[in-house]
């Protein structure tokens, strides 16, 4: 807050000698100094002034939207320097008065002006190609607010920086449902406690369904309890009219191993009509379609439409194994009056669930020397005896015999012994 650009803007004066700057796109802190500079009671300007963010830390865009500074959760950016959860109280009061247009970017689209900046021979990494993304994010009635024509001297303050390598992010302008599901498919999400190889679980997938959220205004909030198991809630809330009910779409993002998947199980293409790829109806496919009914629910609030309850979407970690995600989500506070779980069910409403209840049997022995096993208790071989009698009651209980009930919708309890350890 207390770097001083007057000597910065007064050079971006000299620089432009005869042309007046009608609009000066730049990130938060320098487009401060530009208020101060251009739109100062002394100046003779009659500049307009943009601020930039990225879409995942938009403090000030989302400032604005309520009238005062607030302090925002924020994820993942390429953007680094301008991931702030925060402006200061100096800054506030200078961008609130002076700013004529706040916006965001995503991660691909800064990435994608690097690539343009860097075929002309500058060298800026994504958040000083941030400037630039927002420019050509305008659109006609965008660029008509700001007073803009095709004579319009437009100044891009685009920030050197120099060795910064981050990972190619995620387009997230997508809209249809097949393309997100191909992205989707084709970010590896395996469940790491599964399998002998190190997999790389949801963090990855987690930041595109964030990102993607955000790059639509969409409140997004990051859950995670345990390291490299994120899950994401998006929500719009309505209208909170009485007797409204909230609703929440739930998918697990997460995935079995890639191991003896046939061809390439990333790959997320489209053969006679049918999308493949690890995971894509077990069930990103799902959790695209929820991506887009909470858009198209946006879209709606956008045209003056706003639903009398809450929607929520919760896309979950660890649905494959322990069911982390969705404890998370409901030990913050998650709820809702109904939930969709869009688990692949063959195209049929099923409107209950088993329950799971894990038991662990432990079977004690007695060590003793080979010579005297008369001395000893061998539990490994008593878990067998225990093992046959449990199979048994399988039998029972699948033939109605064991005196368990029978479930209309569900039918019968399982019963299945998932680990054996000894030694």
């Amino acid at each position: 807050d207390s770097y001083d650009y007057s000597d910065f803007m007064q050079e971006t004066e000299e620089q432009l000698g005869s042309y007046r700057p009608d609009l000066i796109v730049a990130p938060v802190d320098i487009a401060r100094g530009a208020i101060s500079h251009f739109k100062s009671e002394s100046s003779a300007y009659s500049t307009a002034a943009s601020a930039v963010e990225p879409d995942t830390a938009a403090c000030l865009f989302k400032s604005l939207a309520i009238g005062e500074s607030t302090t925002i959760a924020t994820t993942h950016t390429i953007m680094t320097e301008f991931r702030k959860r925060c402006l200061s109280t100096g800054s506030w009061d200078i961008l609130k008065q002076g700013i004529d247009a706040s916006l965001t970017v995503s991660d691909f689209e800064a990435h994608q002006a690097v690539l343009y900046l860097q075929s002309h021979g500058i060298q800026a990494g994504p958040a000083g190609a941030a400037s630039l993304a927002a420019i050509k994010r305008l659109t006609i009635s965008d660029k008509n607010a700001l007073g803009l024509t095709r004579n319009s001297t437009v100044v891009i303050f685009c920030p050197m920086t120099s060795d910064v390598t981050y990972d190619t992010p995620h387009d997230v302008s997508a809209d249809g449902l097949i393309l997100i599901t191909q992205t989707l498919v084709r970010i590896n999400s395996v469940s790491p406690t599964l399998g002998s190889v190190a997999d790389p679980g949801e963090t990855v997938v987690a930041q595109y369904i964030a990102s993607w959220l955000e790059h639509r205004d969409i409140a997004t909030h990051w859950i995670e309890s345990v390291k490299g198991r994120p899950s994401v809630v998006g929500v719009i809330r309505g209208a909170g009219r009485d007797g409204a009910k909230s609703l929440m779409l739930n998918g697990h993002i997460d995935t079995v191993t890639l191991m003896g998947y046939e061809d390439d199980p990333l790959s997320g293409k489209i053969i006679n009509g049918k999308l493949h790829g690890r995971g894509s109806a077990d069930m990103k496919s799902r959790v695209a379609a929820a991506m887009v009914a909470l858009a198209n629910v946006k879209r709606l609030e956008l045209n003056g439409v706003k639903l009398g309850g809450d929607v929520i979407f919760t896309a979950v970690a660890d649905e494959e194994s322990g069911s982390v995600g969705t404890e998370d989500i409901l030990r913050a506070g998650w709820r809702a009056g109904a939930a969709i779980v869009s688990e692949p069910t063959g195209l049929q409403i099923f409107h209950a669930h088993k329950g799971l209840c894990d038991i662990e049997v432990v079977v004690h022995g007695v060590a003793a020397h080979g010579s005297r096993p008369d001395l000893g208790v061998d539990a490994i071989i008593n878990a067998g005896d225990f093992l046959s009698e449990l199979g048994k009651l399988v039998k029972q209980i699948h033939q109605g015999t064991a005196g368990i009930g029978r479930d209309m919708t569900l039918g019968t309890a399982n019963v299945h012994a998932s680990t054996i350890s000894a030694g």
